[in-house]
């Protein structure tokens, strides 16, 4: 009777031990992490002759990087301690922006007229992207701190392509405005080389940081036309994420 009691009692507590191993172990870890960036665009000649090559030469003196920004949800599948794959998904406004313009500023323009920024303008454009991200991650290290270096691919989704003209005017009025760019003809969908070199802190037996540098190159091209160019951006990134 007493054999029988001890094996009944065993066969109930084991689906129970099972499922904290499991838990103890789960292969997955969820997160968020958000990115200050630079970024920038490439040109690039599609038609090969040397007008093209000199227009771009015009546009690389004028066009500078800008300052943006990207969040990213992150989903880990641990293969064993030290090799992870990382996927989930990534918003991120890329681009460039332009020089300010003010040469015009010693034209005598008509008195009162509102079509000329004394001052200058500058143009911003914005390619607000989500990101599909797959990369392969290697964990380096022990204890609480570890290094961790990860390399894949991205499939990027074109939003909303967007350019805004900063104005400033005789007045002393500075005005922003806006404005879809979607009839230039950007490819809806491209797809990115991504690469993260950074390091992750273990603060709880779950919780972690994560902090370190990004960078993003497109390698299709941002538009079919003679003219083409490709995305890049580099950023510091940081965030925390959660083991299951």
């Amino acid at each position: 009777m007493r054999n029988t009691f001890a094996l009944g009692l065993l066969l109930i507590t084991l689906p129970a031990s099972a499922q904290l191993e499991g838990a103890a172990v789960s292969r997955f870890s969820i997160g968020i992490t958000g990115s200050m960036d630079h970024c920038f665009r490439i040109l690039a000649n599609n038609r090969g002759d040397e007008n093209t090559d000199r227009v771009i030469d015009l546009r690389n003196r004028s066009e500078i990087p800008k300052l943006s920004y990207s969040i990213n949800a992150d989903l880990l599948f641990h293969l064993d301690e030290r090799w992870a794959l990382i996927s989930g998904l990534r918003y991120s406004d890329q681009g460039y922006r332009t020089e300010e313009f003010n040469e015009f500023a010693s034209v005598d323009a008509p008195e009162g007229d509102p079509a000329i920024p004394i001052g200058g303008i500058q143009y911003v454009y914005h390619f607000h992207y989500l990101s599909v991200p797959l990369l392969v991650q290697f964990r380096m290290g022990k204890g609480r701190l570890r290094f961790t270096p990860a390399i894949g691919l991205a499939g990027d989704i074109l939003l909303e392509p967007t350019e805004t003209t900063h104005s400033k005017w005789k007045d002393g009025r500075e005005t922003s405005e806006t404005r879809s760019a979607a009839q230039v003809g950007y490819n809806p969908i491209s797809l990115s080389v991504r690469t993260e070199l950074g390091g992750a802190y273990r603060i709880a037996e779950r919780f972690e940081l994560n902090a370190g540098l990004a960078g993003l190159y497109q390698i299709t091209e941002l538009i079919d036309a003679p003219i083409t160019g490709h995305q890049w951006t580099v950023g510091f990134q940081c965030g925390t994420r959660y083991r299951l």
